[in-house]
């Protein structure tokens, strides 16, 4: 009797075990940036680098800047994109990745944005309806390694047109603290919201330690 006990006991602690492990795969916090942190990228086709770096943390949130010099501050908590610093201007954030990630990140969670852009042949605004979810997590090598990853998939169409879409496809791993991969790709109608946007994957990065 003490070892069918003991038998049943062990097997509820392996499950929950067993459980709380996958649970910690499929469900991520936004990340603790800390000044100093840097990632860097090589786009198709161009080839050319980009780097990101957190040159500040203040209430406002995280501050990122970017090898081009523009700056983005992101939200500590979603790490949202909050505000845009260009040629020492703060404006609102409102591009096509304000809302890429949403923390905390879990597998099957779906948010939205609309963000309002000038298409660039025909200079007439437009209003897309982006839907986010993380897929979910996979293995992804890039040339900075190999590495778990939330594979999170945004849908964008045309608020007046909801049948032509396109996808978004962004790796953000735990580990590197930030995304190491992404993919644009065209299925039906304009490129939308991502089109002026090359495939990427990381090549090297430098973040501390919790």
């Amino acid at each position: 009797m003490k070892k069918m006990l003991a038998l049943v006991i062990a097997l509820f602690i392996g499950i929950f075990i067993f459980s709380d492990v996958l649970f910690c795969q499929e469900k991520c916090d936004a990340p603790t940036w800390k000044v100093g942190d840097k990632w860097k990228w090589t786009p198709e086709p161009s080839g050319s680098e980009t780097t990101g770096e957190v040159v500040d943390d203040t209430k406002d949130g995280f501050t990122l800047k970017l090898s081009s010099g523009t700056q983005i501050i992101y939200d500590k908590v979603t790490l949202n994109q909050k505000y845009i610093i260009e040629s020492g201007r703060k404006t609102k954030a409102g591009g096509s990745l304000r809302k890429v990630w949403n923390f905390p990140l879990v597998v099957g969670k779906k948010w939205t944005d609309t963000i309002d852009l000038v298409g660039s042949r025909s200079g007439q605004p437009m209003t897309f309806l982006i839907e986010y979810r993380p897929e979910r997590v996979e293995e992804v090598t890039t040339p900075a390694g190999t590495f778990k990853a939330f594979r999170i998939v945004g849908q964008g169409s045309l608020m007046s047109d909801t049948s032509n879409f396109t996808t978004f496809v962004v790796w953000y791993s735990p580990e590197v603290k930030f995304w190491i991969k992404r993919e644009p790709r065209k299925e039906k109608g304009p490129l939308g919201p991502w089109g002026n946007m090359d495939k990427s994957a990381l090549i090297e990065y430098s973040v501390a330690k919790d």
